[in-house]
């Protein structure tokens, strides 16, 4: 890697001078989704971006992280009670001490019709499994997560190294099965489900100022027009 973002971003937070080296460029969207909360409201280029407290941090083609909504206190302690290996950061709210653990893979997954099958099959499993371990909100979608740069999170930062899917079945019973539900989840599902996780977070926040001042067909058309727009980005 030719240089890391993530110096500057934790010097400029006065945190300790750990370093996210995984957190790189190389492995993060060049244009991502970034936000104030969790909805995916605005895309910009790497820099500006990181200066939101929620960014994507997974493409819509290719997957290098796992992230983990642990909606509940003392997440950073939920890798360590599960048996897991150390994420590579888990970012909490310093408030209610809920968060987002994340992992690094050492090789990415493609999550398109490009992709192969079994990989992103075995990555599914592989995620259902750690998130049943942890306890984590099996409904996280993962799009936006929280940016574990931003001065709005207390981030631990773990040791920086990636994993193969495989290794994790030494800390984790990996399903044969799944059920369907977490299927159609975005675990490893690209494009489509980005989409609709996108637009119904963009509804989120536009829906009471439609129903006040318009029909329900121009609310429509407006959300045709938005995913029309999001699918450009593909």
């Amino acid at each position: 890697m030719e240089f890391s973002i993530a110096p500057r971003c934790l010097e400029s937070n006065k945190k300790e001078p750990l370093q996210l080296n995984l957190f790189d460029v190389e492995r993060l969207p060049k244009k991502p989704y970034c936000s104030d909360d969790k909805g995916a409201y605005n895309i910009r280029s790497l820099s500006p971006a990181l200066r939101f407290p929620y960014i994507q941090i997974n493409g819509p083609a290719i997957k290098w992280w796992m992230v983990f909504d642990i909606d509940r206190p003392a997440a950073f302690d939920a890798w360590e009670d599960a048996g897991l290996p150390p994420p590579a950061w888990v970012s909490t709210n310093p408030q209610t001490t809920t968060g987002h653990i994340c992992y690094a893979l050492e090789l990415p997954v493609v999550t398109t019709a490009a992709g192969r099958a079994h990989p992103m099959r075995y990555l599914r499993h592989v995620e259902y499994g750690i998130a049943k371990a942890l306890g984590a909100d099996l409904g996280y979608a993962g799009l936006m997560t929280k940016n574990p740069t931003h001065e709005a999170w207390k981030t631990w930062v773990g040791p920086q190294r990636a994993y193969l899917l495989e290794e994790f079945a030494e800390y984790i019973d990996i399903p044969k099965k799944i059920p369907k539900r977490a299927k159609d989840q975005e675990y490893g599902e690209g494009r489509k489900c980005m989409l609709f996780d996108h637009l119904r977070h963009w509804a989120y926040g536009h829906v009471m100022r439609a129903k006040a001042s318009g029909s329900f067909e121009a609310w429509q058309e407006a959300c045709i027009r938005e995913a029309e727009q999001f699918n450009t980005t593909f």
